[in-house]
């Protein structure tokens, strides 16, 4: 179950990648996973959870960097967009 919850939730992120709002769309998903790894009874479970946690994390550090480097001022903070 553990698997198919990581792989939907993949799919989802996996097509917001290029968003600039990646670091704001991950956030209550890793509160949640941080929460349910803390909850694990299975090593297995904490192991992959925190697989994705580290790729999740990497990928929203990338996205954060490249954000800070967008020239227009205006653009760098999705909260002001709309």
């Amino acid at each position: 179950m553990v698997k198919e919850i990581i792989e939907a939730i993949t799919l989802y992120l996996a097509a917001n990648e290029k968003c600039m709002a990646f670091p704001e769309l991950v956030v209550p998903i890793t509160v949640l996973m941080r929460k349910f790894k803390k909850n694990a009874n299975s090593q297995i479970h904490k192991k992959a959870i925190q697989s994705f946690l580290d790729l999740t994390e990497r990928h929203e550090t990338y996205v954060a960097q490249a954000r800070s480097k967008i020239k227009d001022k205006s653009l760098r903070d999705p909260a002001k967009l709309f």
